[in-house]
């Protein structure tokens, strides 16, 4: 993705104000975006160090006054070329927090954090008794106010005929437990990102997804890929544990190639902190596919 791993950069969106750390200028802010192939949204931690506190003032009273839908994005990168990194909601927000000499801004958001409270089904739809997973997708997605992502449609028309039914029928109080019951049926996972609804089948990589390449630790001129900051571990079920240079466009349901291996992302965190001398990481759980 990147042709070096070198000089990030940093833009960030919250409470209509644009914070950027470019060409090593900019104010210190520590960052740190969990993302997850669990059903459950992922986290950006923000902590600010010397905003102006009149400004981060009026930010923190526009957040209590609102609430709701304040936006937060984060965009990381290297060499002035940004990639999305988080879109969310502001859960939090806490302006001129004295840390020692300097005033700190803390704020978490959440993507989509909202569809994740016990969301409800139609009245009287209280069992999945007569419907195919691509209704009962339908069905949650319509509930949830979210969109198919591109991962939906190849994963359930590559589903086998056996998979249209009929089936037996289970209870369902929630939109949650018609999209488990529709992925039990297809083999496969579910989770949501910017506000789009992602399949993945069980044990196979994504088509429509590059895998990122992780350069393996050597001697000798640095070979292509994000480079590694430690050497990967692995445990049981095809795990592999590894922190990579800072990669945005590592993401839960894509791959990632080590040494000829291919891996899906379970689990990554992407951590900067722009007034640090340390790498900015990628720390990463992968599976085996």
């Amino acid at each position: 993705m990147f042709p070096r791993y070198f000089n990030p950069m940093a833009v960030v969106s919250i409470v209509g104000q644009i914070l950027t750390f470019q060409n090593g200028e900019g104010l210190n802010m520590k960052i740190s975006i969990e993302r997850s192939l669990n059903p459950e949204p992922d986290e950006c931690k923000l902590s600010i160090e010397g905003l102006d506190p009149f400004r981060a003032r009026l930010m923190g009273q526009v957040f209590r006054e609102t609430r709701v839908g304040q936006a937060v994005t984060v965009q990381l990168g290297y060499d002035v070329i940004p990639v999305a990194a988080f879109s969310g909601l502001l859960e939090t927000f806490d302006d001129n927090v004295p840390q020692g000499p300097a005033l700190w801004t803390h704020a978490t958001a959440g993507d989509a954090a909202d569809i994740f409270d016990d969301v409800k089904l139609p009245p009287g739809l209280s069992s999945n008794v007569g419907l195919t997973p691509l209704e009962q997708i339908n069905i949650a997605m319509a509930a949830m106010g979210i969109l198919p992502g591109p991962s939906v449609a190849p994963v359930v028309a590559g589903a086998s005929p056996l998979a249209q039914g009929p089936f037996s029928a289970s209870g369902v109080r929630r939109a949650s437990d018609l999209l488990d019951a529709a992925c039990l049926t297809l083999r496969c996972r579910w989770w949501v990102r910017d506000r789009q609804l992602h399949l993945a089948r069980n044990g196979l990589p994504d088509p429509s997804r590059l895998a990122v390449i992780i350069a393996p630790m050597q001697p000798g001129p640095r070979m292509p890929g994000v480079p590694l900051v430690a050497p990967p571990s692995f445990g049981g079920g095809g795990i592999m544990n590894c922190t990579t240079f800072m990669d945005p466009t590592i993401v839960p349901g894509g791959q990632v190639s080590y040494q000829g291996g291919l891996f899906r992302v379970e689990h990554v965190i992407h951590s900067a902190e722009t007034r640090s001398t340390s790498p900015w990481t990628s720390s990463i759980v992968g599976r085996a596919l």
